[in-house]
């Protein structure tokens, strides 16, 4: 739990537990993106100037975390939101890209946060809300990736190969 000092078996800095606790604190995020040969890796943060990051939905838990969203095939474990305005985003493909979601909070030591298990993008768009433009990513969780996976089946280890490259990709 947030309040017992421990998530998901891990220690959390002191620090962190007080800003928990604290009604005064100010929320801190992280994303950090990598792509899938890990060569590129992407972070923005909520003290980045500009900050990109608008909104994130998580529904975060080992196994039915997930969102059924109108027109996705997949379940969405995330909905990533940055802003785009400047359009530096416009050109960038995250798909297929690991994600790692960090929720914390500014502390008397600076920003502290805990990592959610990692979610990999499996689709992207470019939307507008009133005047504004944003990139939108949708996630799923290594769990209900691994649950669109066709296993078992056959011990044909190209077909898993290509199955699993289907998915990421799409």
């Amino acid at each position: 739990g947030l309040g017992g000092g421990v998530v998901m078996g891990r220690a959390i800095h002191a620090d962190l537990t007080t800003a928990q606790q604290s009604a005064s604190s100010t929320p801190y995020m992280r994303l950090g993106f990598h792509s899938r040969d890990r060569a590129i890796t992407r972070t923005y943060q909520t003290t980045d100037s500009p900050n990109r990051i608008v909104q994130v939905q998580q529904a975060e838990g080992r196994y039915g975390s997930y969102t059924l969203l109108q027109g996705k095939p997949f379940v969405v474990s995330s909905i990533i939101r940055l802003q785009n305005s400047d359009n530096a985003l416009g050109g960038l493909d995250f798909k297929g890209y690991r994600v790692y979601v960090e929720w914390g909070y500014n502390t008397a030591s600076g920003n502290r946060a805990s990592r959610s298990g990692p979610e990999f993008v499996l689709s992207q768009e470019l939307v507008s809300a009133e005047g504004v433009d944003y990139l939108e990513l949708y996630t799923a969780s290594l769990w209900e990736l691994a649950s669109l996976m066709l296993v078992n089946i056959t011990n044909d280890s190209a077909l898993f190969n290509v199955v699993g490259r289907l998915i990421i990709t799409q």
